[in-house]
């Protein structure tokens, strides 16, 4: 067996140096790998735990905060396309839903008991203008609650309570209030603010499809909505705008300058500087410089658009003679 100490003092000093900072950051890999999983097995613990609950009953109040400083009351205000009164909806989706409106200057307590479940073992009252609230935390919040046997917990926005003593209580005085993640409780009641809440939104979404293999160019360029697709392999470049339920395969390319809207783009297809919208695009296919394709066309694989084509309601085969600068359009 060999002399670990007896090779150590025969190693070369930057040698020696080396190998140590090779051990150095393996360990830390390690460490921040087993962090990680034990990030993620605590929340499909408390996923788990939670579902196992259902039978004791959550019902969420949401009450939509109405604020004449936005367009549509402040709770309809779209964010990536969903309102925030949707984005708050989203946290809690597998729990009742009720809906509320609170008036600047009203007391949330009354308007709460008013909505809530009485059946319900548990209300969580939640508020539309903080929609960065996320999944992960209301579970964090819900298993702190039950392990703490609260009858009531303060959030940085929003409460917990025991619908039997929120149905019991006028008013509420100094109850505990516990801190979580406080990005997710950023209260949007300013355009600043609603600023500040869309770039958050945005680069949690870029970061989602990035950490699914889909490469962004130039993510302060890049704009892709909620309800948007994107698959793995993916090269995205700058200046692209993704709208709607729009579905792209793996390994795409889209060049600079597109605008897609509620389409689907198959794989293996590359589009440059082009407008589609409500339309298909099937496998390997190739869309150069200016094309407009919309109003539910289709294009068949392996199919090729030339430049300053506009297509729209029509149907393009793959042996089709496609020139540039044309308008083909079918029936609407």
């Amino acid at each position: 067996m060999a002399n670990w100490g007896k090779i150590s003092n025969n190693l070369k000093p930057f040698a020696k140096a080396s190998l140590k900072n090779h051990i150095d950051n393996f360990c830390k890999k390690i460490y921040y790998y087993s962090m990680e999983l034990e990030r993620e097995v605590g929340t499909k613990q408390m996923v788990q735990s939670f579902r196992q609950s259902e039978g004791e009953d959550i019902c969420t109040v949401i009450l939509q905060v109405k604020n004449s400083n936005f367009v549509n009351d402040g709770y309809n205000t779209k964010l990536f396309g969903k309102t925030m009164t949707e984005w708050v909806k989203n946290s809690v989706f597998d729990t009742q839903i009720r809906y509320g409106i609170l008036m600047p200057n009203q007391d949330f307590l009354q308007v709460a008991k008013k909505m809530l479940n009485p059946n319900a073992k548990y209300t969580l009252v939640l508020f539309t203008d903080a929609p960065l609230i996320k999944r992960k935390t209301i579970l964090q919040v819900i298993n702190y609650f039950k392990l703490q046997d609260l009858s009531v917990l303060k959030l940085t926005r929003g409460y917990m309570f025991k619908t039997e003593y929120l149905m019991q209580v006028d008013s509420l005085y100094s109850p505990q209030t516990q801190y979580f993640d406080e990005e997710d409780f950023m209260v949007c009641d300013t355009l600043k603010q609603l600023a500040m809440i869309r770039d958050i939104l945005k680069n949690r979404i870029l970061d989602y499809f990035m950490k699914n293999g889909v490469e962004i160019l130039d993510a302060s360029s890049t704009f892709v909505d909620a309800d948007a697709q994107i698959g793995s392999g993916t090269v995205v470049y700058p200046f692209n705008q993704i709208y709607g339920q729009t579905i792209i395969e793996p390994n795409c390319t889209l060049f600079a300058g597109n605008a897609i809207d509620s389409s689907i783009i198959c794989s293996g297809s590359k589009v440059q500087n082009s407008i589609i919208k409500n339309s298909f695009v099937g496998k390997n296919v190739n869309i150069q410089n200016y094309c407009v394709i919309a109003n539910n066309s289709k294009i068949a694989d392996d199919t090729c658009v030339p430049d300053f084509c506009k297509i729209s309601s029509a149907k393009i085969e793959k042996d089709s003679d496609i020139k540039s600068f044309c308008e083909y359009k079918g029936e609407e």
